[in-house]
């Protein structure tokens, strides 16, 4: 068997310490925990750990002595190491559900400004057209939508201030 994070297995009488439970036991008398749990064989490293500050054994024992057990909790047996990302899936969704949280506002200011500008360049163009600033509108439009063309003759094209008469004879 391997132990993610370290090449050692610990052998009854030893075991692994997490890198914080190794400085715990290093900071305290040895009669106050290091003698619980035998000799250390060696540390795990901080990635087959869950945080820095996790404070873990791997120890080594006989499943006679693992059987007769008197502890306030009772041991987990591992058998075999199998990776489960639950911790990882969760962040997982609630980075999701937050990336949405940012990008719903903000699509909608865009829709939002969007429509205004619209409505804005909407009114402009309706502004031109009503003072005949645009280059398409050329007289009063008819009721196909089309606009007429002046006559040459027409008054209001003609350079002079005075109205002509009767129109020129035609040919």
């Amino acid at each position: 068997m391997r132990i993610p994070g370290s090449d050692v297995v610990p052998r009854p009488g030893q075991y692994l310490a997490s890198p914080a439970m190794a400085d715990l036991i290093a900071s305290m008398p040895a009669d106050q925990l290091a003698e619980r749990y035998g000799r250390q064989a060696g540390v795990l490293s901080e990635d087959a750990v869950e945080g820095p500050d996790s404070l873990v054994l791997v120890v080594g024992m006989e499943a006679p002595r693992l059987a007769a057990w008197q502890g306030s909790e009772q041991p987990q047996v591992v058998t075999g190491f199998v990776g489960h990302d639950y911790a990882a899936q969760a962040y997982r969704v609630v980075a999701a559900i937050g990336a949405l949280a940012i990008l719903a506002p903000v699509l909608l200011l865009i829709a939002i400004v969007t429509d205004l500008g619209a409505a804005q360049r909407a009114e402009r163009l309706a502004t031109l057209r009503l003072i005949r600033g645009d280059a398409g509108a050329r007289g009063p439009p008819r009721r196909g939508g089309r606009r007429r063309r002046p006559a040459p003759w027409a008054p209001w094209r003609a350079s002079s201030s005075t109205w002509p008469s009767s129109p020129p004879p035609p040919g």
